[in-house]
């Protein structure tokens, strides 16, 4: 099944909420067996969407999904997963298999609404509590992200937990180099994991590999890890293991 956002009438004005429209045409496809999602182009804002197995998101040139500011829009679905205390995410999946993310256009977590415009003392700029990650799979397996752009995310970018067979190429992520804790890329507790051809930049870590706390059954080793190609650009670490490593 192919299905074109379009068809289901989004406002697409990048300030009223579409989230019950994106999960909608995702519901579908997944009662459907699987199949393709595309966002024509268009400015869609989101809270929490839950991906199906079998499903390509494809976010055709021109189309911007916004992440919400409002934390409410973020409750439907929690992960099992925490990051600085959050568990609060835009794009998740739990035990699912063959998912992708593919096409020429961008994710835009709207960094700037989830920290104060003010610098303290120390030149930090606070954040609010409960800021979303953009990306979270936990405990899938065969996941492509390929083509598309991440930009000014308000927390952890990509955060891969427990997953298996994952492919990444071509993947930009852009965040401010003023916004703590956003790392681009975690790749926790995963395995057979192939990171190419991709420019990865963060205030904090650009690439991560770590082992963190979890529930009993997403805690598994991280190997068989390789990455290539790839430009990193980081005031953290452009490439770490840990810090966070249990087991």
């Amino acid at each position: 099944m192919h299905l074109s956002l379009a068809d289901f009438h989004p406002v697409a004005d990048g300030e009223t909420p579409d989230t019950a429209v994106l999960q909608r045409a995702m519901d579908q496809i997944a009662a459907a067996g699987g199949g393709r999602l595309t966002l024509p182009a268009g400015r869609y804002r989101s809270g929490c969407l839950n991906l199906p197995s079998d499903f390509e998101l494809h976010l055709e040139a021109g189309a911007v999904l916004i992440a919400s500011q409002r934390l409410a829009d973020y409750q439907a679905v929690q992960a099992l997963s925490c990051a600085e205390k959050s568990h609060n995410v835009l794009l998740y999946a739990l035990g699912q298999r063959n998912i992708t993310i593919s096409g020429t256009g961008r994710i835009d977590g709207d960094g700037e609404a989830w920290f104060a415009a003010e610098r303290d003392e120390q030149g930090y700029r606070l954040p609010r509590a409960d800021r979303p990650r953009i990306i979270v799979f936990e405990d899938c397996e065969q996941v492509t992200l390929t083509a598309f752009t991440i930009v000014q995310a308000p927390m952890w970018t990509v955060h891969l937990v427990s997953c298996r067979h994952v492919h990444i190429d071509h993947l930009t992520i852009d965040n401010a180099m003023t916004m703590p804790n956003t790392d681009a890329l975690d790749i926790d507790s995963c395995e057979a994991v192939f990171v190419s051809n991709s420019y990865l930049s963060a205030a904090d870590d650009a690439i991560c590999i770590k082992t963190t706390h979890k529930p009993a059954a997403l805690r598994r080793p991280a190997r068989q890890i390789m990455i290539t190609n790839c430009l990193l650009r980081s005031y953290s670490c452009a490439f770490k293991i840990g810090t966070e490593n249990l087991g």
